[in-house]
């Protein structure tokens, strides 16, 4: 019997790229960016339209070219136009995390065939080396994980980078020397989610590791 060979350290960006290859590789990839910049496009210009309404308190504005009337006035032209760019950003939303949510089963399940193909086509020492809790915890806890807890962290993961690039690039344009502190702030943070993501991921990995002996009984 063997022991259970364990990666150490962060996750290798390898480990995604084969994510986003069982998800749909370039494919699933550029949809998923364009459905995440239609998401975060539209929550910018709805932001964008609400400042402008509340700058027209006591006249008219323009936008765009079209003169909008003040609050005191109709403001038919004002929520035509926001319940349209609300609809929008809402079927938005709903695509991308439907696609993403997609993707993740189509790697799960992927990822599921491979293991299952590699142990029923394995030899009979294979079977003699490894337990039979260690491939119960693989087919049992860590097959919940690549259903579940994976897709929903991927897709957590792209969304929160679309939010960090949609914020920053709009602070970066309005007040270009917000550069000067985003870059020491992000290289403090980067430094930090290091040693999180060290201890974190290397605490999961002895988890799994360890569910094996009690499965076997």
């Amino acid at each position: 019997m063997f022991d259970e060979i364990v990666d150490q350290g962060v996750v290798k960006f390898s480990t995604f790229v084969q994510w986003f290859t069982f998800a749909g590789g370039w494919t699933f990839f550029l949809l998923q960016f364009f459905f995440l910049a239609i998401d975060r496009f539209f929550y910018v210009v709805t932001e964008y339209w609400l400042a402008e309404w509340s700058e027209a308190y006591d006249e008219g504005v323009t936008v765009v070219g079209y003169s909008l009337p003040s609050q005191g006035e109709d403001q038919g032209p004002w929520m035509i136009v926001y319940c349209v760019l609300l609809g929008i950003s809402t079927a938005a939303v709903m695509v991308r995390t439907e696609w993403a949510i997609l993707g993740g089963c189509r790697a799960s399940s992927r990822i599921f065939r491979q293991m299952l193909e590699g142990v029923t086509k394995a030899r009979m020492c294979f079977f003699e080396s490894n337990p039979v809790g260690r491939l119960i915890s693989r087919f049992t806890y860590d097959t919940e994980n690549l259903d579940i807890k994976l897709t929903q962290q991927m897709s957590v993961v792209m969304i929160a980078t679309s939010w960090f690039v949609a914020s920053t690039t709009v602070m970066i344009s309005i007040m270009p020397l917000m550069l000067l502190i985003l870059v020491p702030v992000g290289f403090m943070y980067y430094k930090l989610q290091l040693y999180y993501r060290r201890t974190s991921v290397d605490l999961q990995r002895r988890d799994n590791t360890t569910r094996a002996p009690v499965s076997s009984r």
